[in-house]
């Protein structure tokens, strides 16, 4: 069974608690939470969108949708996931966890 965790930007402000850095003409939305049992970072920002995971003990995987798909594929306990892809202007972007 996969599980799979969703972020939309669109939701962000209202939805999750995260830190609104002003960088430029442009904000970012970084967040970092520990949740099923591993660490999720993910956000916008920097012209685009990321989704890295970690899990001490089960194989997962990360993704994102921005102007295209990228997906991380699964990678082992212990490591790091890593997806981004470039922001798309003026719609949401998600990004997404799952155990493999």
């Amino acid at each position: 069974m996969s599980v799979s965790k969703k972020f939309s930007r669109g939701l962000a402000a209202t939805a999750l608690s995260g830190a609104l850095v002003a960088g430029g003409a442009a904000a970012a939305l970084a967040v970092q939470v520990n949740v099923d049992g591993g660490t999720w970072n993910y956000g916008t920002g920097g012209g685009k969108v990321w989704s890295n995971y970690h899990h001490p003990t089960k194989r997962h995987g990360s993704s994102v949708q921005g102007k295209h798909y990228a997906d991380s594929g699964c990678v082992n306990a212990g490591q790091w996931s890593y997806a981004s892809a470039p922001d798309r202007s003026f719609r949401a972007d998600h990004s997404y966890y799952r155990f493999c």
